[in-house]
């Protein structure tokens, strides 16, 4: 989490506050061109990876984001397909009752 560049005490906090809203102290503003550089900077890397080295990199993330409980195997097994829905598996229509 990153940390509030205002100050931690609460006095001091509404001081900056009313600081900043009257004009006599600027907001820190980020350099345009230091931010174009980070947007670029994944896929840079990226195209200067090699392909193998870019999955490697991809399993471990993936490795990381997965639970504990759930082993590499369970992952890499064949997959079973998905049924298609069909008009079976939808609930039939009731009956018309006629007044009789």
């Amino acid at each position: 989490m990153k940390k509030s560049p205002k100050p931690g005490d609460m006095n001091q906090r509404m001081y900056a506050v009313v600081q900043e809203a009257a004009g006599l102290t600027s907001a820190r503003q980020k350099d345009p061109k230091a931010v174009e550089r980070g947007r670029l900077g994944g896929q840079a890397r990226a195209k200067a990876l090699e392909p193998a080295k870019r999955i490697e990199i991809a399993k471990a993330a993936r490795a990381s984001r997965r639970p504990y409980w759930v082993s590499q195997e369970t992952l890499e097994a064949p997959r079973p397909k998905a049924r298609a829905a069909t008009a079976s598996r939808k609930r039939p229509k009731a009956a018309k009752k006629t007044p009789g």
